[in-house]
């Protein structure tokens, strides 16, 4: 439900992560393990956001913002690679993604 998920979303971190749980055991959609990831990742739990991340593109693989945080989140556990593999999936599925492209270029940056 978006609209859950909007409200969960402001709600304070550890209020939205048992909401957002709760949520998944009646719904398995992307845009719910989307906001789940959001907190985790707010929270510094960044495993745990990444699994939820993945879980979101799994199920929509045309959701480019979290395919985009996913690719983020892997760059700060400096996965670079795998990160970098995730943007260049968004460029393929939309070419003109300014954000994709530029977090590509930081993460290309980095390896060298």
């Amino acid at each position: 439900d978006p609209a859950a998920c909007s409200d969960a979303r402001s709600r304070r971190p550890d209020e939205a992560e048992p909401f957002l749980r709760r949520a998944l055991q009646g719904t398995d959609d992307s845009l719910t393990h989307y906001n789940l990831a959001v907190v985790l990742a707010a929270r510094g739990q960044l495993d745990q956001a990444i699994a939820e991340y993945r879980h979101a593109v799994e199920r929509d693989p045309s959701a480019l913002d979290a395919r985009n945080n996913l690719a983020t989140t892997l760059a700060r556990r400096g996965q670079t690679a795998m990160a970098a593999q995730e943007l260049s999936r968004i460029l393929e599925l939309d070419p003109d993604n300014a954000l994709a492209r530029t977090n590509l270029e930081i993460i290309r940056s980095l390896k060298r």
